[in-house]
């Protein structure tokens, strides 16, 4: 269904990505003291994830494994749609424990065992390919890297804030 929909739209998923990058630090910043939030959001991201890539899917005549990755994959829109998909969860999971590469593990990790579960699991309908796993590990990097980006400038503007002398007082 989301795949549908970006072949017949591909600017929603460049748009995604450009969204993202401005978005999530911003995000990440206020998820910065609302950790029931941050926390919120990563069990959000966990149920969107397994309903979009573990749902049984209609069964493809050509299903199969496919063990081959050129970088020049990224670009297309469902590499570019692996990627969005990835970022929300390592961005919440940063802001949630601050340890960014932990997020990134997780996430790629993730990816790791959906790919072996739609190979594994062929009631499912779905194909496993390495380029979704590689195109899932960047959306989780880059999830982690705008998420900790975020933290660093709320915590630099909290910083800011806390040193800033109170309006009317004197001092010497």
């Amino acid at each position: 269904m989301a795949a549908s929909l970006l072949a017949q739209n591909p600017e929603l998923a460049r748009a995604g990505i450009v969204v993202l990058l401005l978005a999530a630090p911003t995000v990440a910043g206020w998820l910065r003291t609302r950790s029931r939030a941050a926390w919120a959001l990563v069990l959000w991201s966990v149920v969107l994830l397994a309903a979009l890539t573990l749902l049984p899917a209609a069964p493809k005549a050509d299903m199969t494994c496919e063990l081959a990755f050129a970088p020049r994959d990224l670009v297309r829109i469902e590499p570019l749609a692996n990627i969005i998909l990835f970022v929300p969860l390592t961005l919440a999971l940063t802001a949630a424990t601050r340890r960014p590469w932990s997020a990134f593990l997780v996430g790629a990790g993730a990816s790791a065992v959906i790919e072996l579960l739609q190979f594994g699991v062929p009631l499912i309908g779905r194909s496993c390919t390495s380029t979704d796993w590689v195109a899932n590990a960047v959306g989780a990097g880059l999830g982690a890297a705008l998420g900790s980006f975020g933290l660093l400038l709320a915590d630099r503007r909290a910083l800011r804030t806390a040193e800033r002398p109170l309006e009317g007082a004197r001092t010497p």
